[in-house]
């Protein structure tokens, strides 16, 4: 049975719509914006072929999905053209099912992990020196399917799996594991969220975990026209600043929780062997 195609949509529709996602909903945003200007004041630029499609994008609103979906549900609704973009962590077996702008949109920051922990453990962590000790002595709780849980696996990180992701603090602030590594875009605001019901919970400050881990947007494999729109308005949006100006609003301040910290370096063996550098010239990642 051949798979259905994707259709000319009167809205781009994604289903990643948590609060932390704020950034790359803006970016898309921006992207569709430039591109879209560019063409009305260029419109023998278009792509002929697909008007039909592209209409998607035309200046019209982002549809968020109304009900909420694990990450591989929602990779299999773009796979199925029920929505339309999502903005993933590169993997060879992601590029092979779907088309990637491939535009880091993170910059390389979301490589760097900090550890959410319970203050009753600070002490052994404190005295953490080596990955080897963090492999050995602590679990970690992680997402059941989200990307780089087989960056963990592979760096043999003891890691528990959780299904919801919601369900991550109250197992922590429980017991069930030591640590769950979060994104340092994330944390302090999943904090100011789950910090007052879990007071017991906080953000180490002696380590961090780091591996490549560009995020790219990324659509049906049928629907070059999006992808080319979107990486269009990416690149317009590099040559004017208003990217890099988008990017630091949101993580100018993240790079100096990244100072002092002791980085354990952890390897990503799904990368595609042709991934593009990753330039991380905007801010200044620690020396290690």
């Amino acid at each position: 049975m051949a798979k259905p195609q994707p259709q000319p949509a009167q809205q781009i529709r994604y289903f990643q719509t948590d609060l932390r996602y704020q950034y790359r909903i803006e970016l898309l945003e921006l992207a569709l914006r430039k591109s879209q200007a560019a063409e009305i004041a260029a419109p023998e630029t278009i792509d002929t072929e697909t008007t039909a499609t592209e209409s998607a994008a035309n200046g019209l609103p982002l549809q968020p999905l109304t009900t909420a979906v694990t990450q591989s549900r929602g990779i299999a609704m773009l796979e199925q053209g029920e929505v339309d973009v999502a903005f993933l962590p590169t993997s060879r077996e992601l590029e092979q099912r779907l088309l990637a702008v491939r535009i880091p949109i993170m910059q390389g920051l979301l490589g760097y992990r900090v550890l959410l922990i319970h203050s009753r453990n600070q002490a052994k962590f404190a005295k953490l020196e080596t990955l080897e000790q963090l492999q050995r002595r602590f679990v970690a709780g992680f997402g059941a399917d989200w990307t780089d849980l087989a960056i963990l696996t592979h760096n043999r990180l003891q890691v528990q799996r959780v299904t919801q992701y919601q369900n991550l603090f109250p197992m922590l602030n429980a017991g069930r594991f030591d640590y769950v590594p979060r994104g340092i875009n994330e944390v302090w605001d999943e904090m100011a969220v789950m910090g007052p019901q879990y007071p017991g919970l906080l953000v180490d400050s002696q380590l961090a975990l780091h591996y490549d881990y560009p995020i790219y947007f990324f659509v049906n494999k049928a629907n070059r026209q999006l992808a080319n729109r979107i990486e269009k308005g990416l690149r317009l949006a590099l040559a004017d600043g208003s990217f890099k100006r988008l990017f630091l609003s949101y993580h100018g301040q993240l790079v100096t929780r990244l100072r002092n910290r002791r980085v354990f370096e952890l390897t990503n063996p799904t990368l595609p062997a042709d991934m593009p550098a990753i330039d991380t010239s905007w801010w200044q990642p620690p020396a290690h």
